[in-house]
């Protein structure tokens, strides 16, 4: 179990650079590249925010569990700190994966690219997405 918490939240941050999460394209299909464009940077800091939200309370709640010397009730009686440093881990990872976006973003409004390889499906053309 505690493996698989551990693969499910380090797992997020490079499913999202590399363009494998679920995504809601229906809506960015149609929209002009400058909206698509729009929505992407709403995205990534909709991302950062969230990620933000989560790592500083997760850090001090895993802090205070190891500080407390908490246990899981099970047989084993492992430290909890250990699952829930994870939640933290997971969203940092994923937060400088949306960093690494946004300057990806930024480099392609000042290179002049339309949609630059930024990791989120939905600012790839429908050529792309076909690869």
């Amino acid at each position: 179990r505690l493996v698989l918490i551990w693969c499910i939240c380090l797992g997020v941050g490079p499913i999202y650079a590399s363009g494998k999460m679920v995504s809601m394209d229906f809506f960015t299909d149609e929209m002009a590249e400058r909206r698509r464009m729009g929505s992407a940077w709403l995205l990534t800091a909709a991302i950062g925010v969230l990620c933000f939200a989560v790592v500083i309370p997760g850090w001090d709640l895993a802090a205070q569990s190891y500080q407390l010397g908490a246990r899981t009730s099970e047989m084993l009686h492992l430290p909890e700190v250990l699952f829930q440093a994870s939640v933290p881990a997971g969203f940092a990872l994923l937060g400088l994966n949306a960093f690494v976006a946004a300057l990806r973003l930024v480099d392609g409004l000042i290179l002049g690219k339309a949609f630059p390889d930024v990791g989120f499906a939905f600012t790839k053309t429908p050529s792309q997405q076909e690869d």
